[in-house]
Protein backbone atom coordinates (compact mmCIF):
# COMPACT_ATOMS: atom_id res chain seq x y z
CA UNK A 1 0.00 0.00 0.00
CA UNK A 2 0.91 3.61 -0.48
CA UNK A 3 -0.66 6.00 2.01
CA UNK A 4 -1.46 9.69 1.73
CA UNK A 5 -0.63 11.50 4.97
CA UNK A 6 -2.25 14.70 6.19
CA UNK A 7 0.22 16.04 8.78
CA UNK A 8 -2.15 18.80 9.93
CA UNK A 9 -5.04 16.43 10.67
CA UNK A 10 -2.70 13.64 11.74
CA UNK A 11 -4.42 11.16 9.44
CA UNK A 12 -3.39 8.67 6.80
CA UNK A 13 -5.54 7.19 4.05
CA UNK A 14 -4.64 4.67 1.35
CA UNK A 15 -3.70 6.36 -1.93
CA UNK A 16 -2.95 3.01 -3.60
CA UNK A 17 -4.64 0.07 -1.89
CA UNK A 18 -2.88 -2.67 -3.85
CA UNK A 19 0.39 -2.71 -5.73
CA UNK A 20 1.92 -5.52 -7.77
CA UNK A 21 5.27 -4.70 -6.18
CA UNK A 22 6.65 -3.87 -2.75
CA UNK A 23 7.15 -0.09 -2.50
CA UNK A 24 10.47 0.72 -0.87
CA UNK A 25 11.17 4.38 -1.46
CA UNK A 26 9.04 7.36 -2.48
CA UNK A 27 9.89 10.89 -3.55
CA UNK A 28 7.61 13.69 -4.77
CA UNK A 29 8.51 15.15 -8.17
CA UNK A 30 7.15 18.73 -8.15
CA UNK A 31 8.02 19.35 -11.80
CA UNK A 32 5.73 16.61 -13.09
CA UNK A 33 3.44 16.48 -10.02
CA UNK A 34 3.93 12.78 -9.41
CA UNK A 35 5.27 10.41 -6.83
CA UNK A 36 8.21 8.31 -7.97
CA UNK A 37 8.24 4.95 -6.20
CA UNK A 38 10.98 2.32 -6.29
CA UNK A 39 10.34 -1.38 -5.74
CA UNK A 40 11.95 -4.14 -3.71
CA UNK A 41 12.69 -7.39 -5.57
CA UNK A 42 14.51 -8.65 -8.65
CA UNK A 43 14.45 -6.58 -11.86
CA UNK A 44 12.88 -3.92 -9.67
CA UNK A 45 10.77 -1.29 -11.33
CA UNK A 46 10.48 2.44 -10.88
CA UNK A 47 6.87 3.61 -10.93
CA UNK A 48 4.97 6.90 -11.16
CA UNK A 49 1.92 7.46 -8.97
CA UNK A 50 -0.56 10.29 -9.42
CA UNK A 51 -0.74 12.00 -6.00
CA UNK A 52 -4.47 12.70 -6.35
CA UNK A 53 -5.98 9.65 -8.07
CA UNK A 54 -3.40 7.02 -7.09
CA UNK A 55 -3.11 5.87 -10.72
CA UNK A 56 0.17 4.02 -11.26
CA UNK A 57 2.38 3.53 -14.29
CA UNK A 58 5.70 1.79 -14.81
CA UNK A 59 8.49 4.22 -15.68
CA UNK A 60 11.22 1.61 -16.17
CA UNK A 61 12.43 -1.84 -15.19
CA UNK A 62 15.92 -1.34 -13.84
CA UNK A 63 17.51 -4.79 -14.04
CA UNK A 64 18.65 -4.08 -10.47
CA UNK A 65 17.59 -5.98 -7.36
CA UNK A 66 16.15 -4.57 -4.15
CA UNK A 67 15.85 -0.84 -4.72
CA UNK A 68 15.98 0.82 -1.32
CA UNK A 69 15.77 4.56 -1.74
CA UNK A 70 15.07 7.32 -4.23
CA UNK A 71 15.62 11.07 -4.25
CA UNK A 72 15.60 13.93 -6.74
CA UNK A 73 18.39 16.51 -6.95
CA UNK A 74 18.27 20.25 -7.73
CA UNK A 75 18.75 19.49 -11.45
CA UNK A 76 15.74 17.17 -11.58
CA UNK A 77 17.84 14.02 -11.80
CA UNK A 78 16.73 10.97 -9.84
CA UNK A 79 19.09 8.90 -7.71
CA UNK A 80 18.25 5.33 -6.70
CA UNK A 81 20.08 2.94 -4.37
CA UNK A 82 20.12 -0.81 -4.91
CA UNK A 83 21.41 -3.76 -2.92
CA UNK A 84 22.32 -5.90 -5.95
CA UNK A 85 24.52 -4.58 -7.22
CA UNK A 86 25.45 -2.31 -4.31
CA UNK A 87 25.25 0.97 -6.17
CA UNK A 88 23.83 4.44 -6.56
CA UNK A 89 22.27 4.96 -10.00
CA UNK A 90 21.25 8.21 -11.70
CA UNK A 91 18.17 8.48 -13.93
CA UNK A 92 16.91 11.34 -16.08
CA UNK A 93 13.34 12.57 -15.33
CA UNK A 94 11.84 10.72 -18.31
CA UNK A 95 13.38 7.39 -17.23
CA UNK A 96 13.68 6.67 -20.97
CA UNK A 97 17.48 6.34 -20.85
CA UNK A 98 19.36 3.59 -19.02
CA UNK A 99 20.46 4.43 -15.49
CA UNK A 100 24.05 5.61 -14.99
CA UNK A 101 25.89 4.04 -12.03
CA UNK A 102 27.76 6.56 -9.88
CA UNK A 103 31.51 6.10 -10.26
CA UNK A 104 33.76 5.88 -7.22
CA UNK A 105 30.90 5.36 -4.76
CA UNK A 106 31.34 2.36 -2.48
CA UNK A 107 28.10 1.19 -0.88
CA UNK A 108 26.93 -1.73 1.22
CA UNK A 109 23.15 -2.17 1.13
CA UNK A 110 22.54 1.59 0.90
CA UNK A 111 19.05 2.74 1.78
CA UNK A 112 16.76 5.71 2.29
CA UNK A 113 18.74 8.46 0.61
CA UNK A 114 17.83 12.14 0.39
CA UNK A 115 19.31 15.20 -1.29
Amino acid sequence: RIHKVDPVAGTSTPLVSQTIFTPNGIVYDPTLDRLVVVAWGSNAGIHAVDPVSGAMSLLTNTGLTNLDGVTIDCNGQFWVTSWTPDQLTQYDPSFALPGIPAVGVVLNNAADIDY
